[in-house]
């Protein structure tokens, strides 16, 4: 899965590239997370404006992966929690060309379709 940012979305959140995540290392989908909305969330590298914009890296002071928060409106976003990720934990993103519940669903029914396919070792 690739997150490509516009050019506004890299000046603001101070990331300069696309954001690139294997399939396999995305460990759950959230819709509507309440990290989107959570008012100390970490030190914010970027831009968060509230009720316009939320384009930022948040680093956690508990040695915990960074976060990337893009979005506009924290309603229409989705959560994906990661392990084994080499920069962030989670990212946090609108989807603009479809509702947040439904992009969840897609990526869901990927997931599983993925795991399906994975041979399972028995003992």
């Amino acid at each position: 899965m690739t997150v490509h940012l516009s050019t506004l979305e890299k000046i603001l959140s101070l990331k300069w590239s696309t954001v690139a995540v294997q399939y396999r290392l995305i460990k759950a989908v959230r819709t509507h997370p309440q990290e989107a909305t959570k008012l100390l969330k970490g030190v914010k590298v970027g831009s968060n404006i509230p009720g316009l914009t939320t384009q930022a890296v948040y680093y956690h002071t508990d040695g915990q992966q960074p976060d990337l928060h893009l979005y506009a409106n924290p309603q229409d976003t989705i959560a994906f929690d990661l392990e084994g990720h080499d920069t962030f934990g989670k990212l946090i993103i609108q989807v603009n060309n479809l509702p947040c519940d439904d992009a969840a669903a897609e990526v869901q029914q990927h997931l599983q379709s993925l795991a399906a396919e994975q041979p399972h070792v028995t003992q």
